[in-house]
């Protein structure tokens, strides 16, 4: 309010220069722009593609086309941080067990992890094609990551070491997850799959053959 506020009076006092002869657009330009700098975004610039909360209820994070991650206060809405970096649009994002790190994949094709106490970007994990989910083990200690080219990868989150690939679907993997005690993962692909693998190998397997679903193969 205190930049918009300062804006109003400038312009009703006549700071501001007007396009006339004697000053050029651009000078207007170079006048202005410090005042826009100052105004508030509160806000994405466009759409909002993935949503979390934080494990303690008390932080929404979103990440949107705009190439940014926001988290807000529950309770009060307002904004408490912008997490920048990523290049393209924000496609999904999930925090870690703890609530101190948050994963984003991104239409970058990158995958990236934050620390949430600082804002910085801890690890970068390349991919080379879009990046539709990333989400961490229940302990913590890896990431499973989604992307375009039907590869499933899990990745270490402290230091970006990828560590295994898992290869089998026919087409994109739009999501994976870790089942609750982190030995299994599910992904789901544009190949009309679902399938289970094994954390610890990257083996692939059915489930029990009481569950015959055409889904899984």
């Amino acid at each position: 309010m205190l930049a918009r506020d300062a804006v109003s009076i400038s312009l009703e006092a006549g700071e501001l220069p007007t396009v006339n002869a004697q000053n050029t657009l651009q000078q207007v330009v170079d006048h202005v722009s410090p005042w826009i700098a100052t105004l508030p975004r509160d806000r994405h610039e466009g759409a909002i593609f993935g949503v979390d909360f934080s494990p303690d209820g008390h932080t929404i994070a979103t990440a949107g086309a705009d190439e940014t991650i926001r988290l807000w206060d529950i309770a009060t809405g307002r904004q408490l941080q912008i997490l920048q970096g990523h290049e393209y649009g924000v496609w999904a994002i999930r925090f870690s067990p703890d609530g101190r790190r948050l994963v984003s994949a991104s239409l970058d094709g990158t995958a990236r992890v934050w620390d949430l106490q600082t804002g910085q970007m801890r690890a970068r994990l390349p991919h080379g094609d879009i990046v539709w989910w990333a989400s961490f083990n229940p302990d913590g200690r890896t990431i499973v990551t989604a992307c375009d080219d039907g590869l499933v990868r899990i990745w270490n989150p402290t230091s970006g070491k990828l560590l295994r690939e898992l290869r089998g679907h026919g087409a994109r993997v739009m999501t994976a997850n870790f089942s609750p005690d982190g030995a299994q993962i599910v992904t789901a692909s544009g190949d009309g799959t679902a399938k289970l693998w094994r954390t610890i190998d990257g083996k692939r397997f059915k489930p029990s053959a009481v569950i015959a679903w055409e889904y899984f193969s």
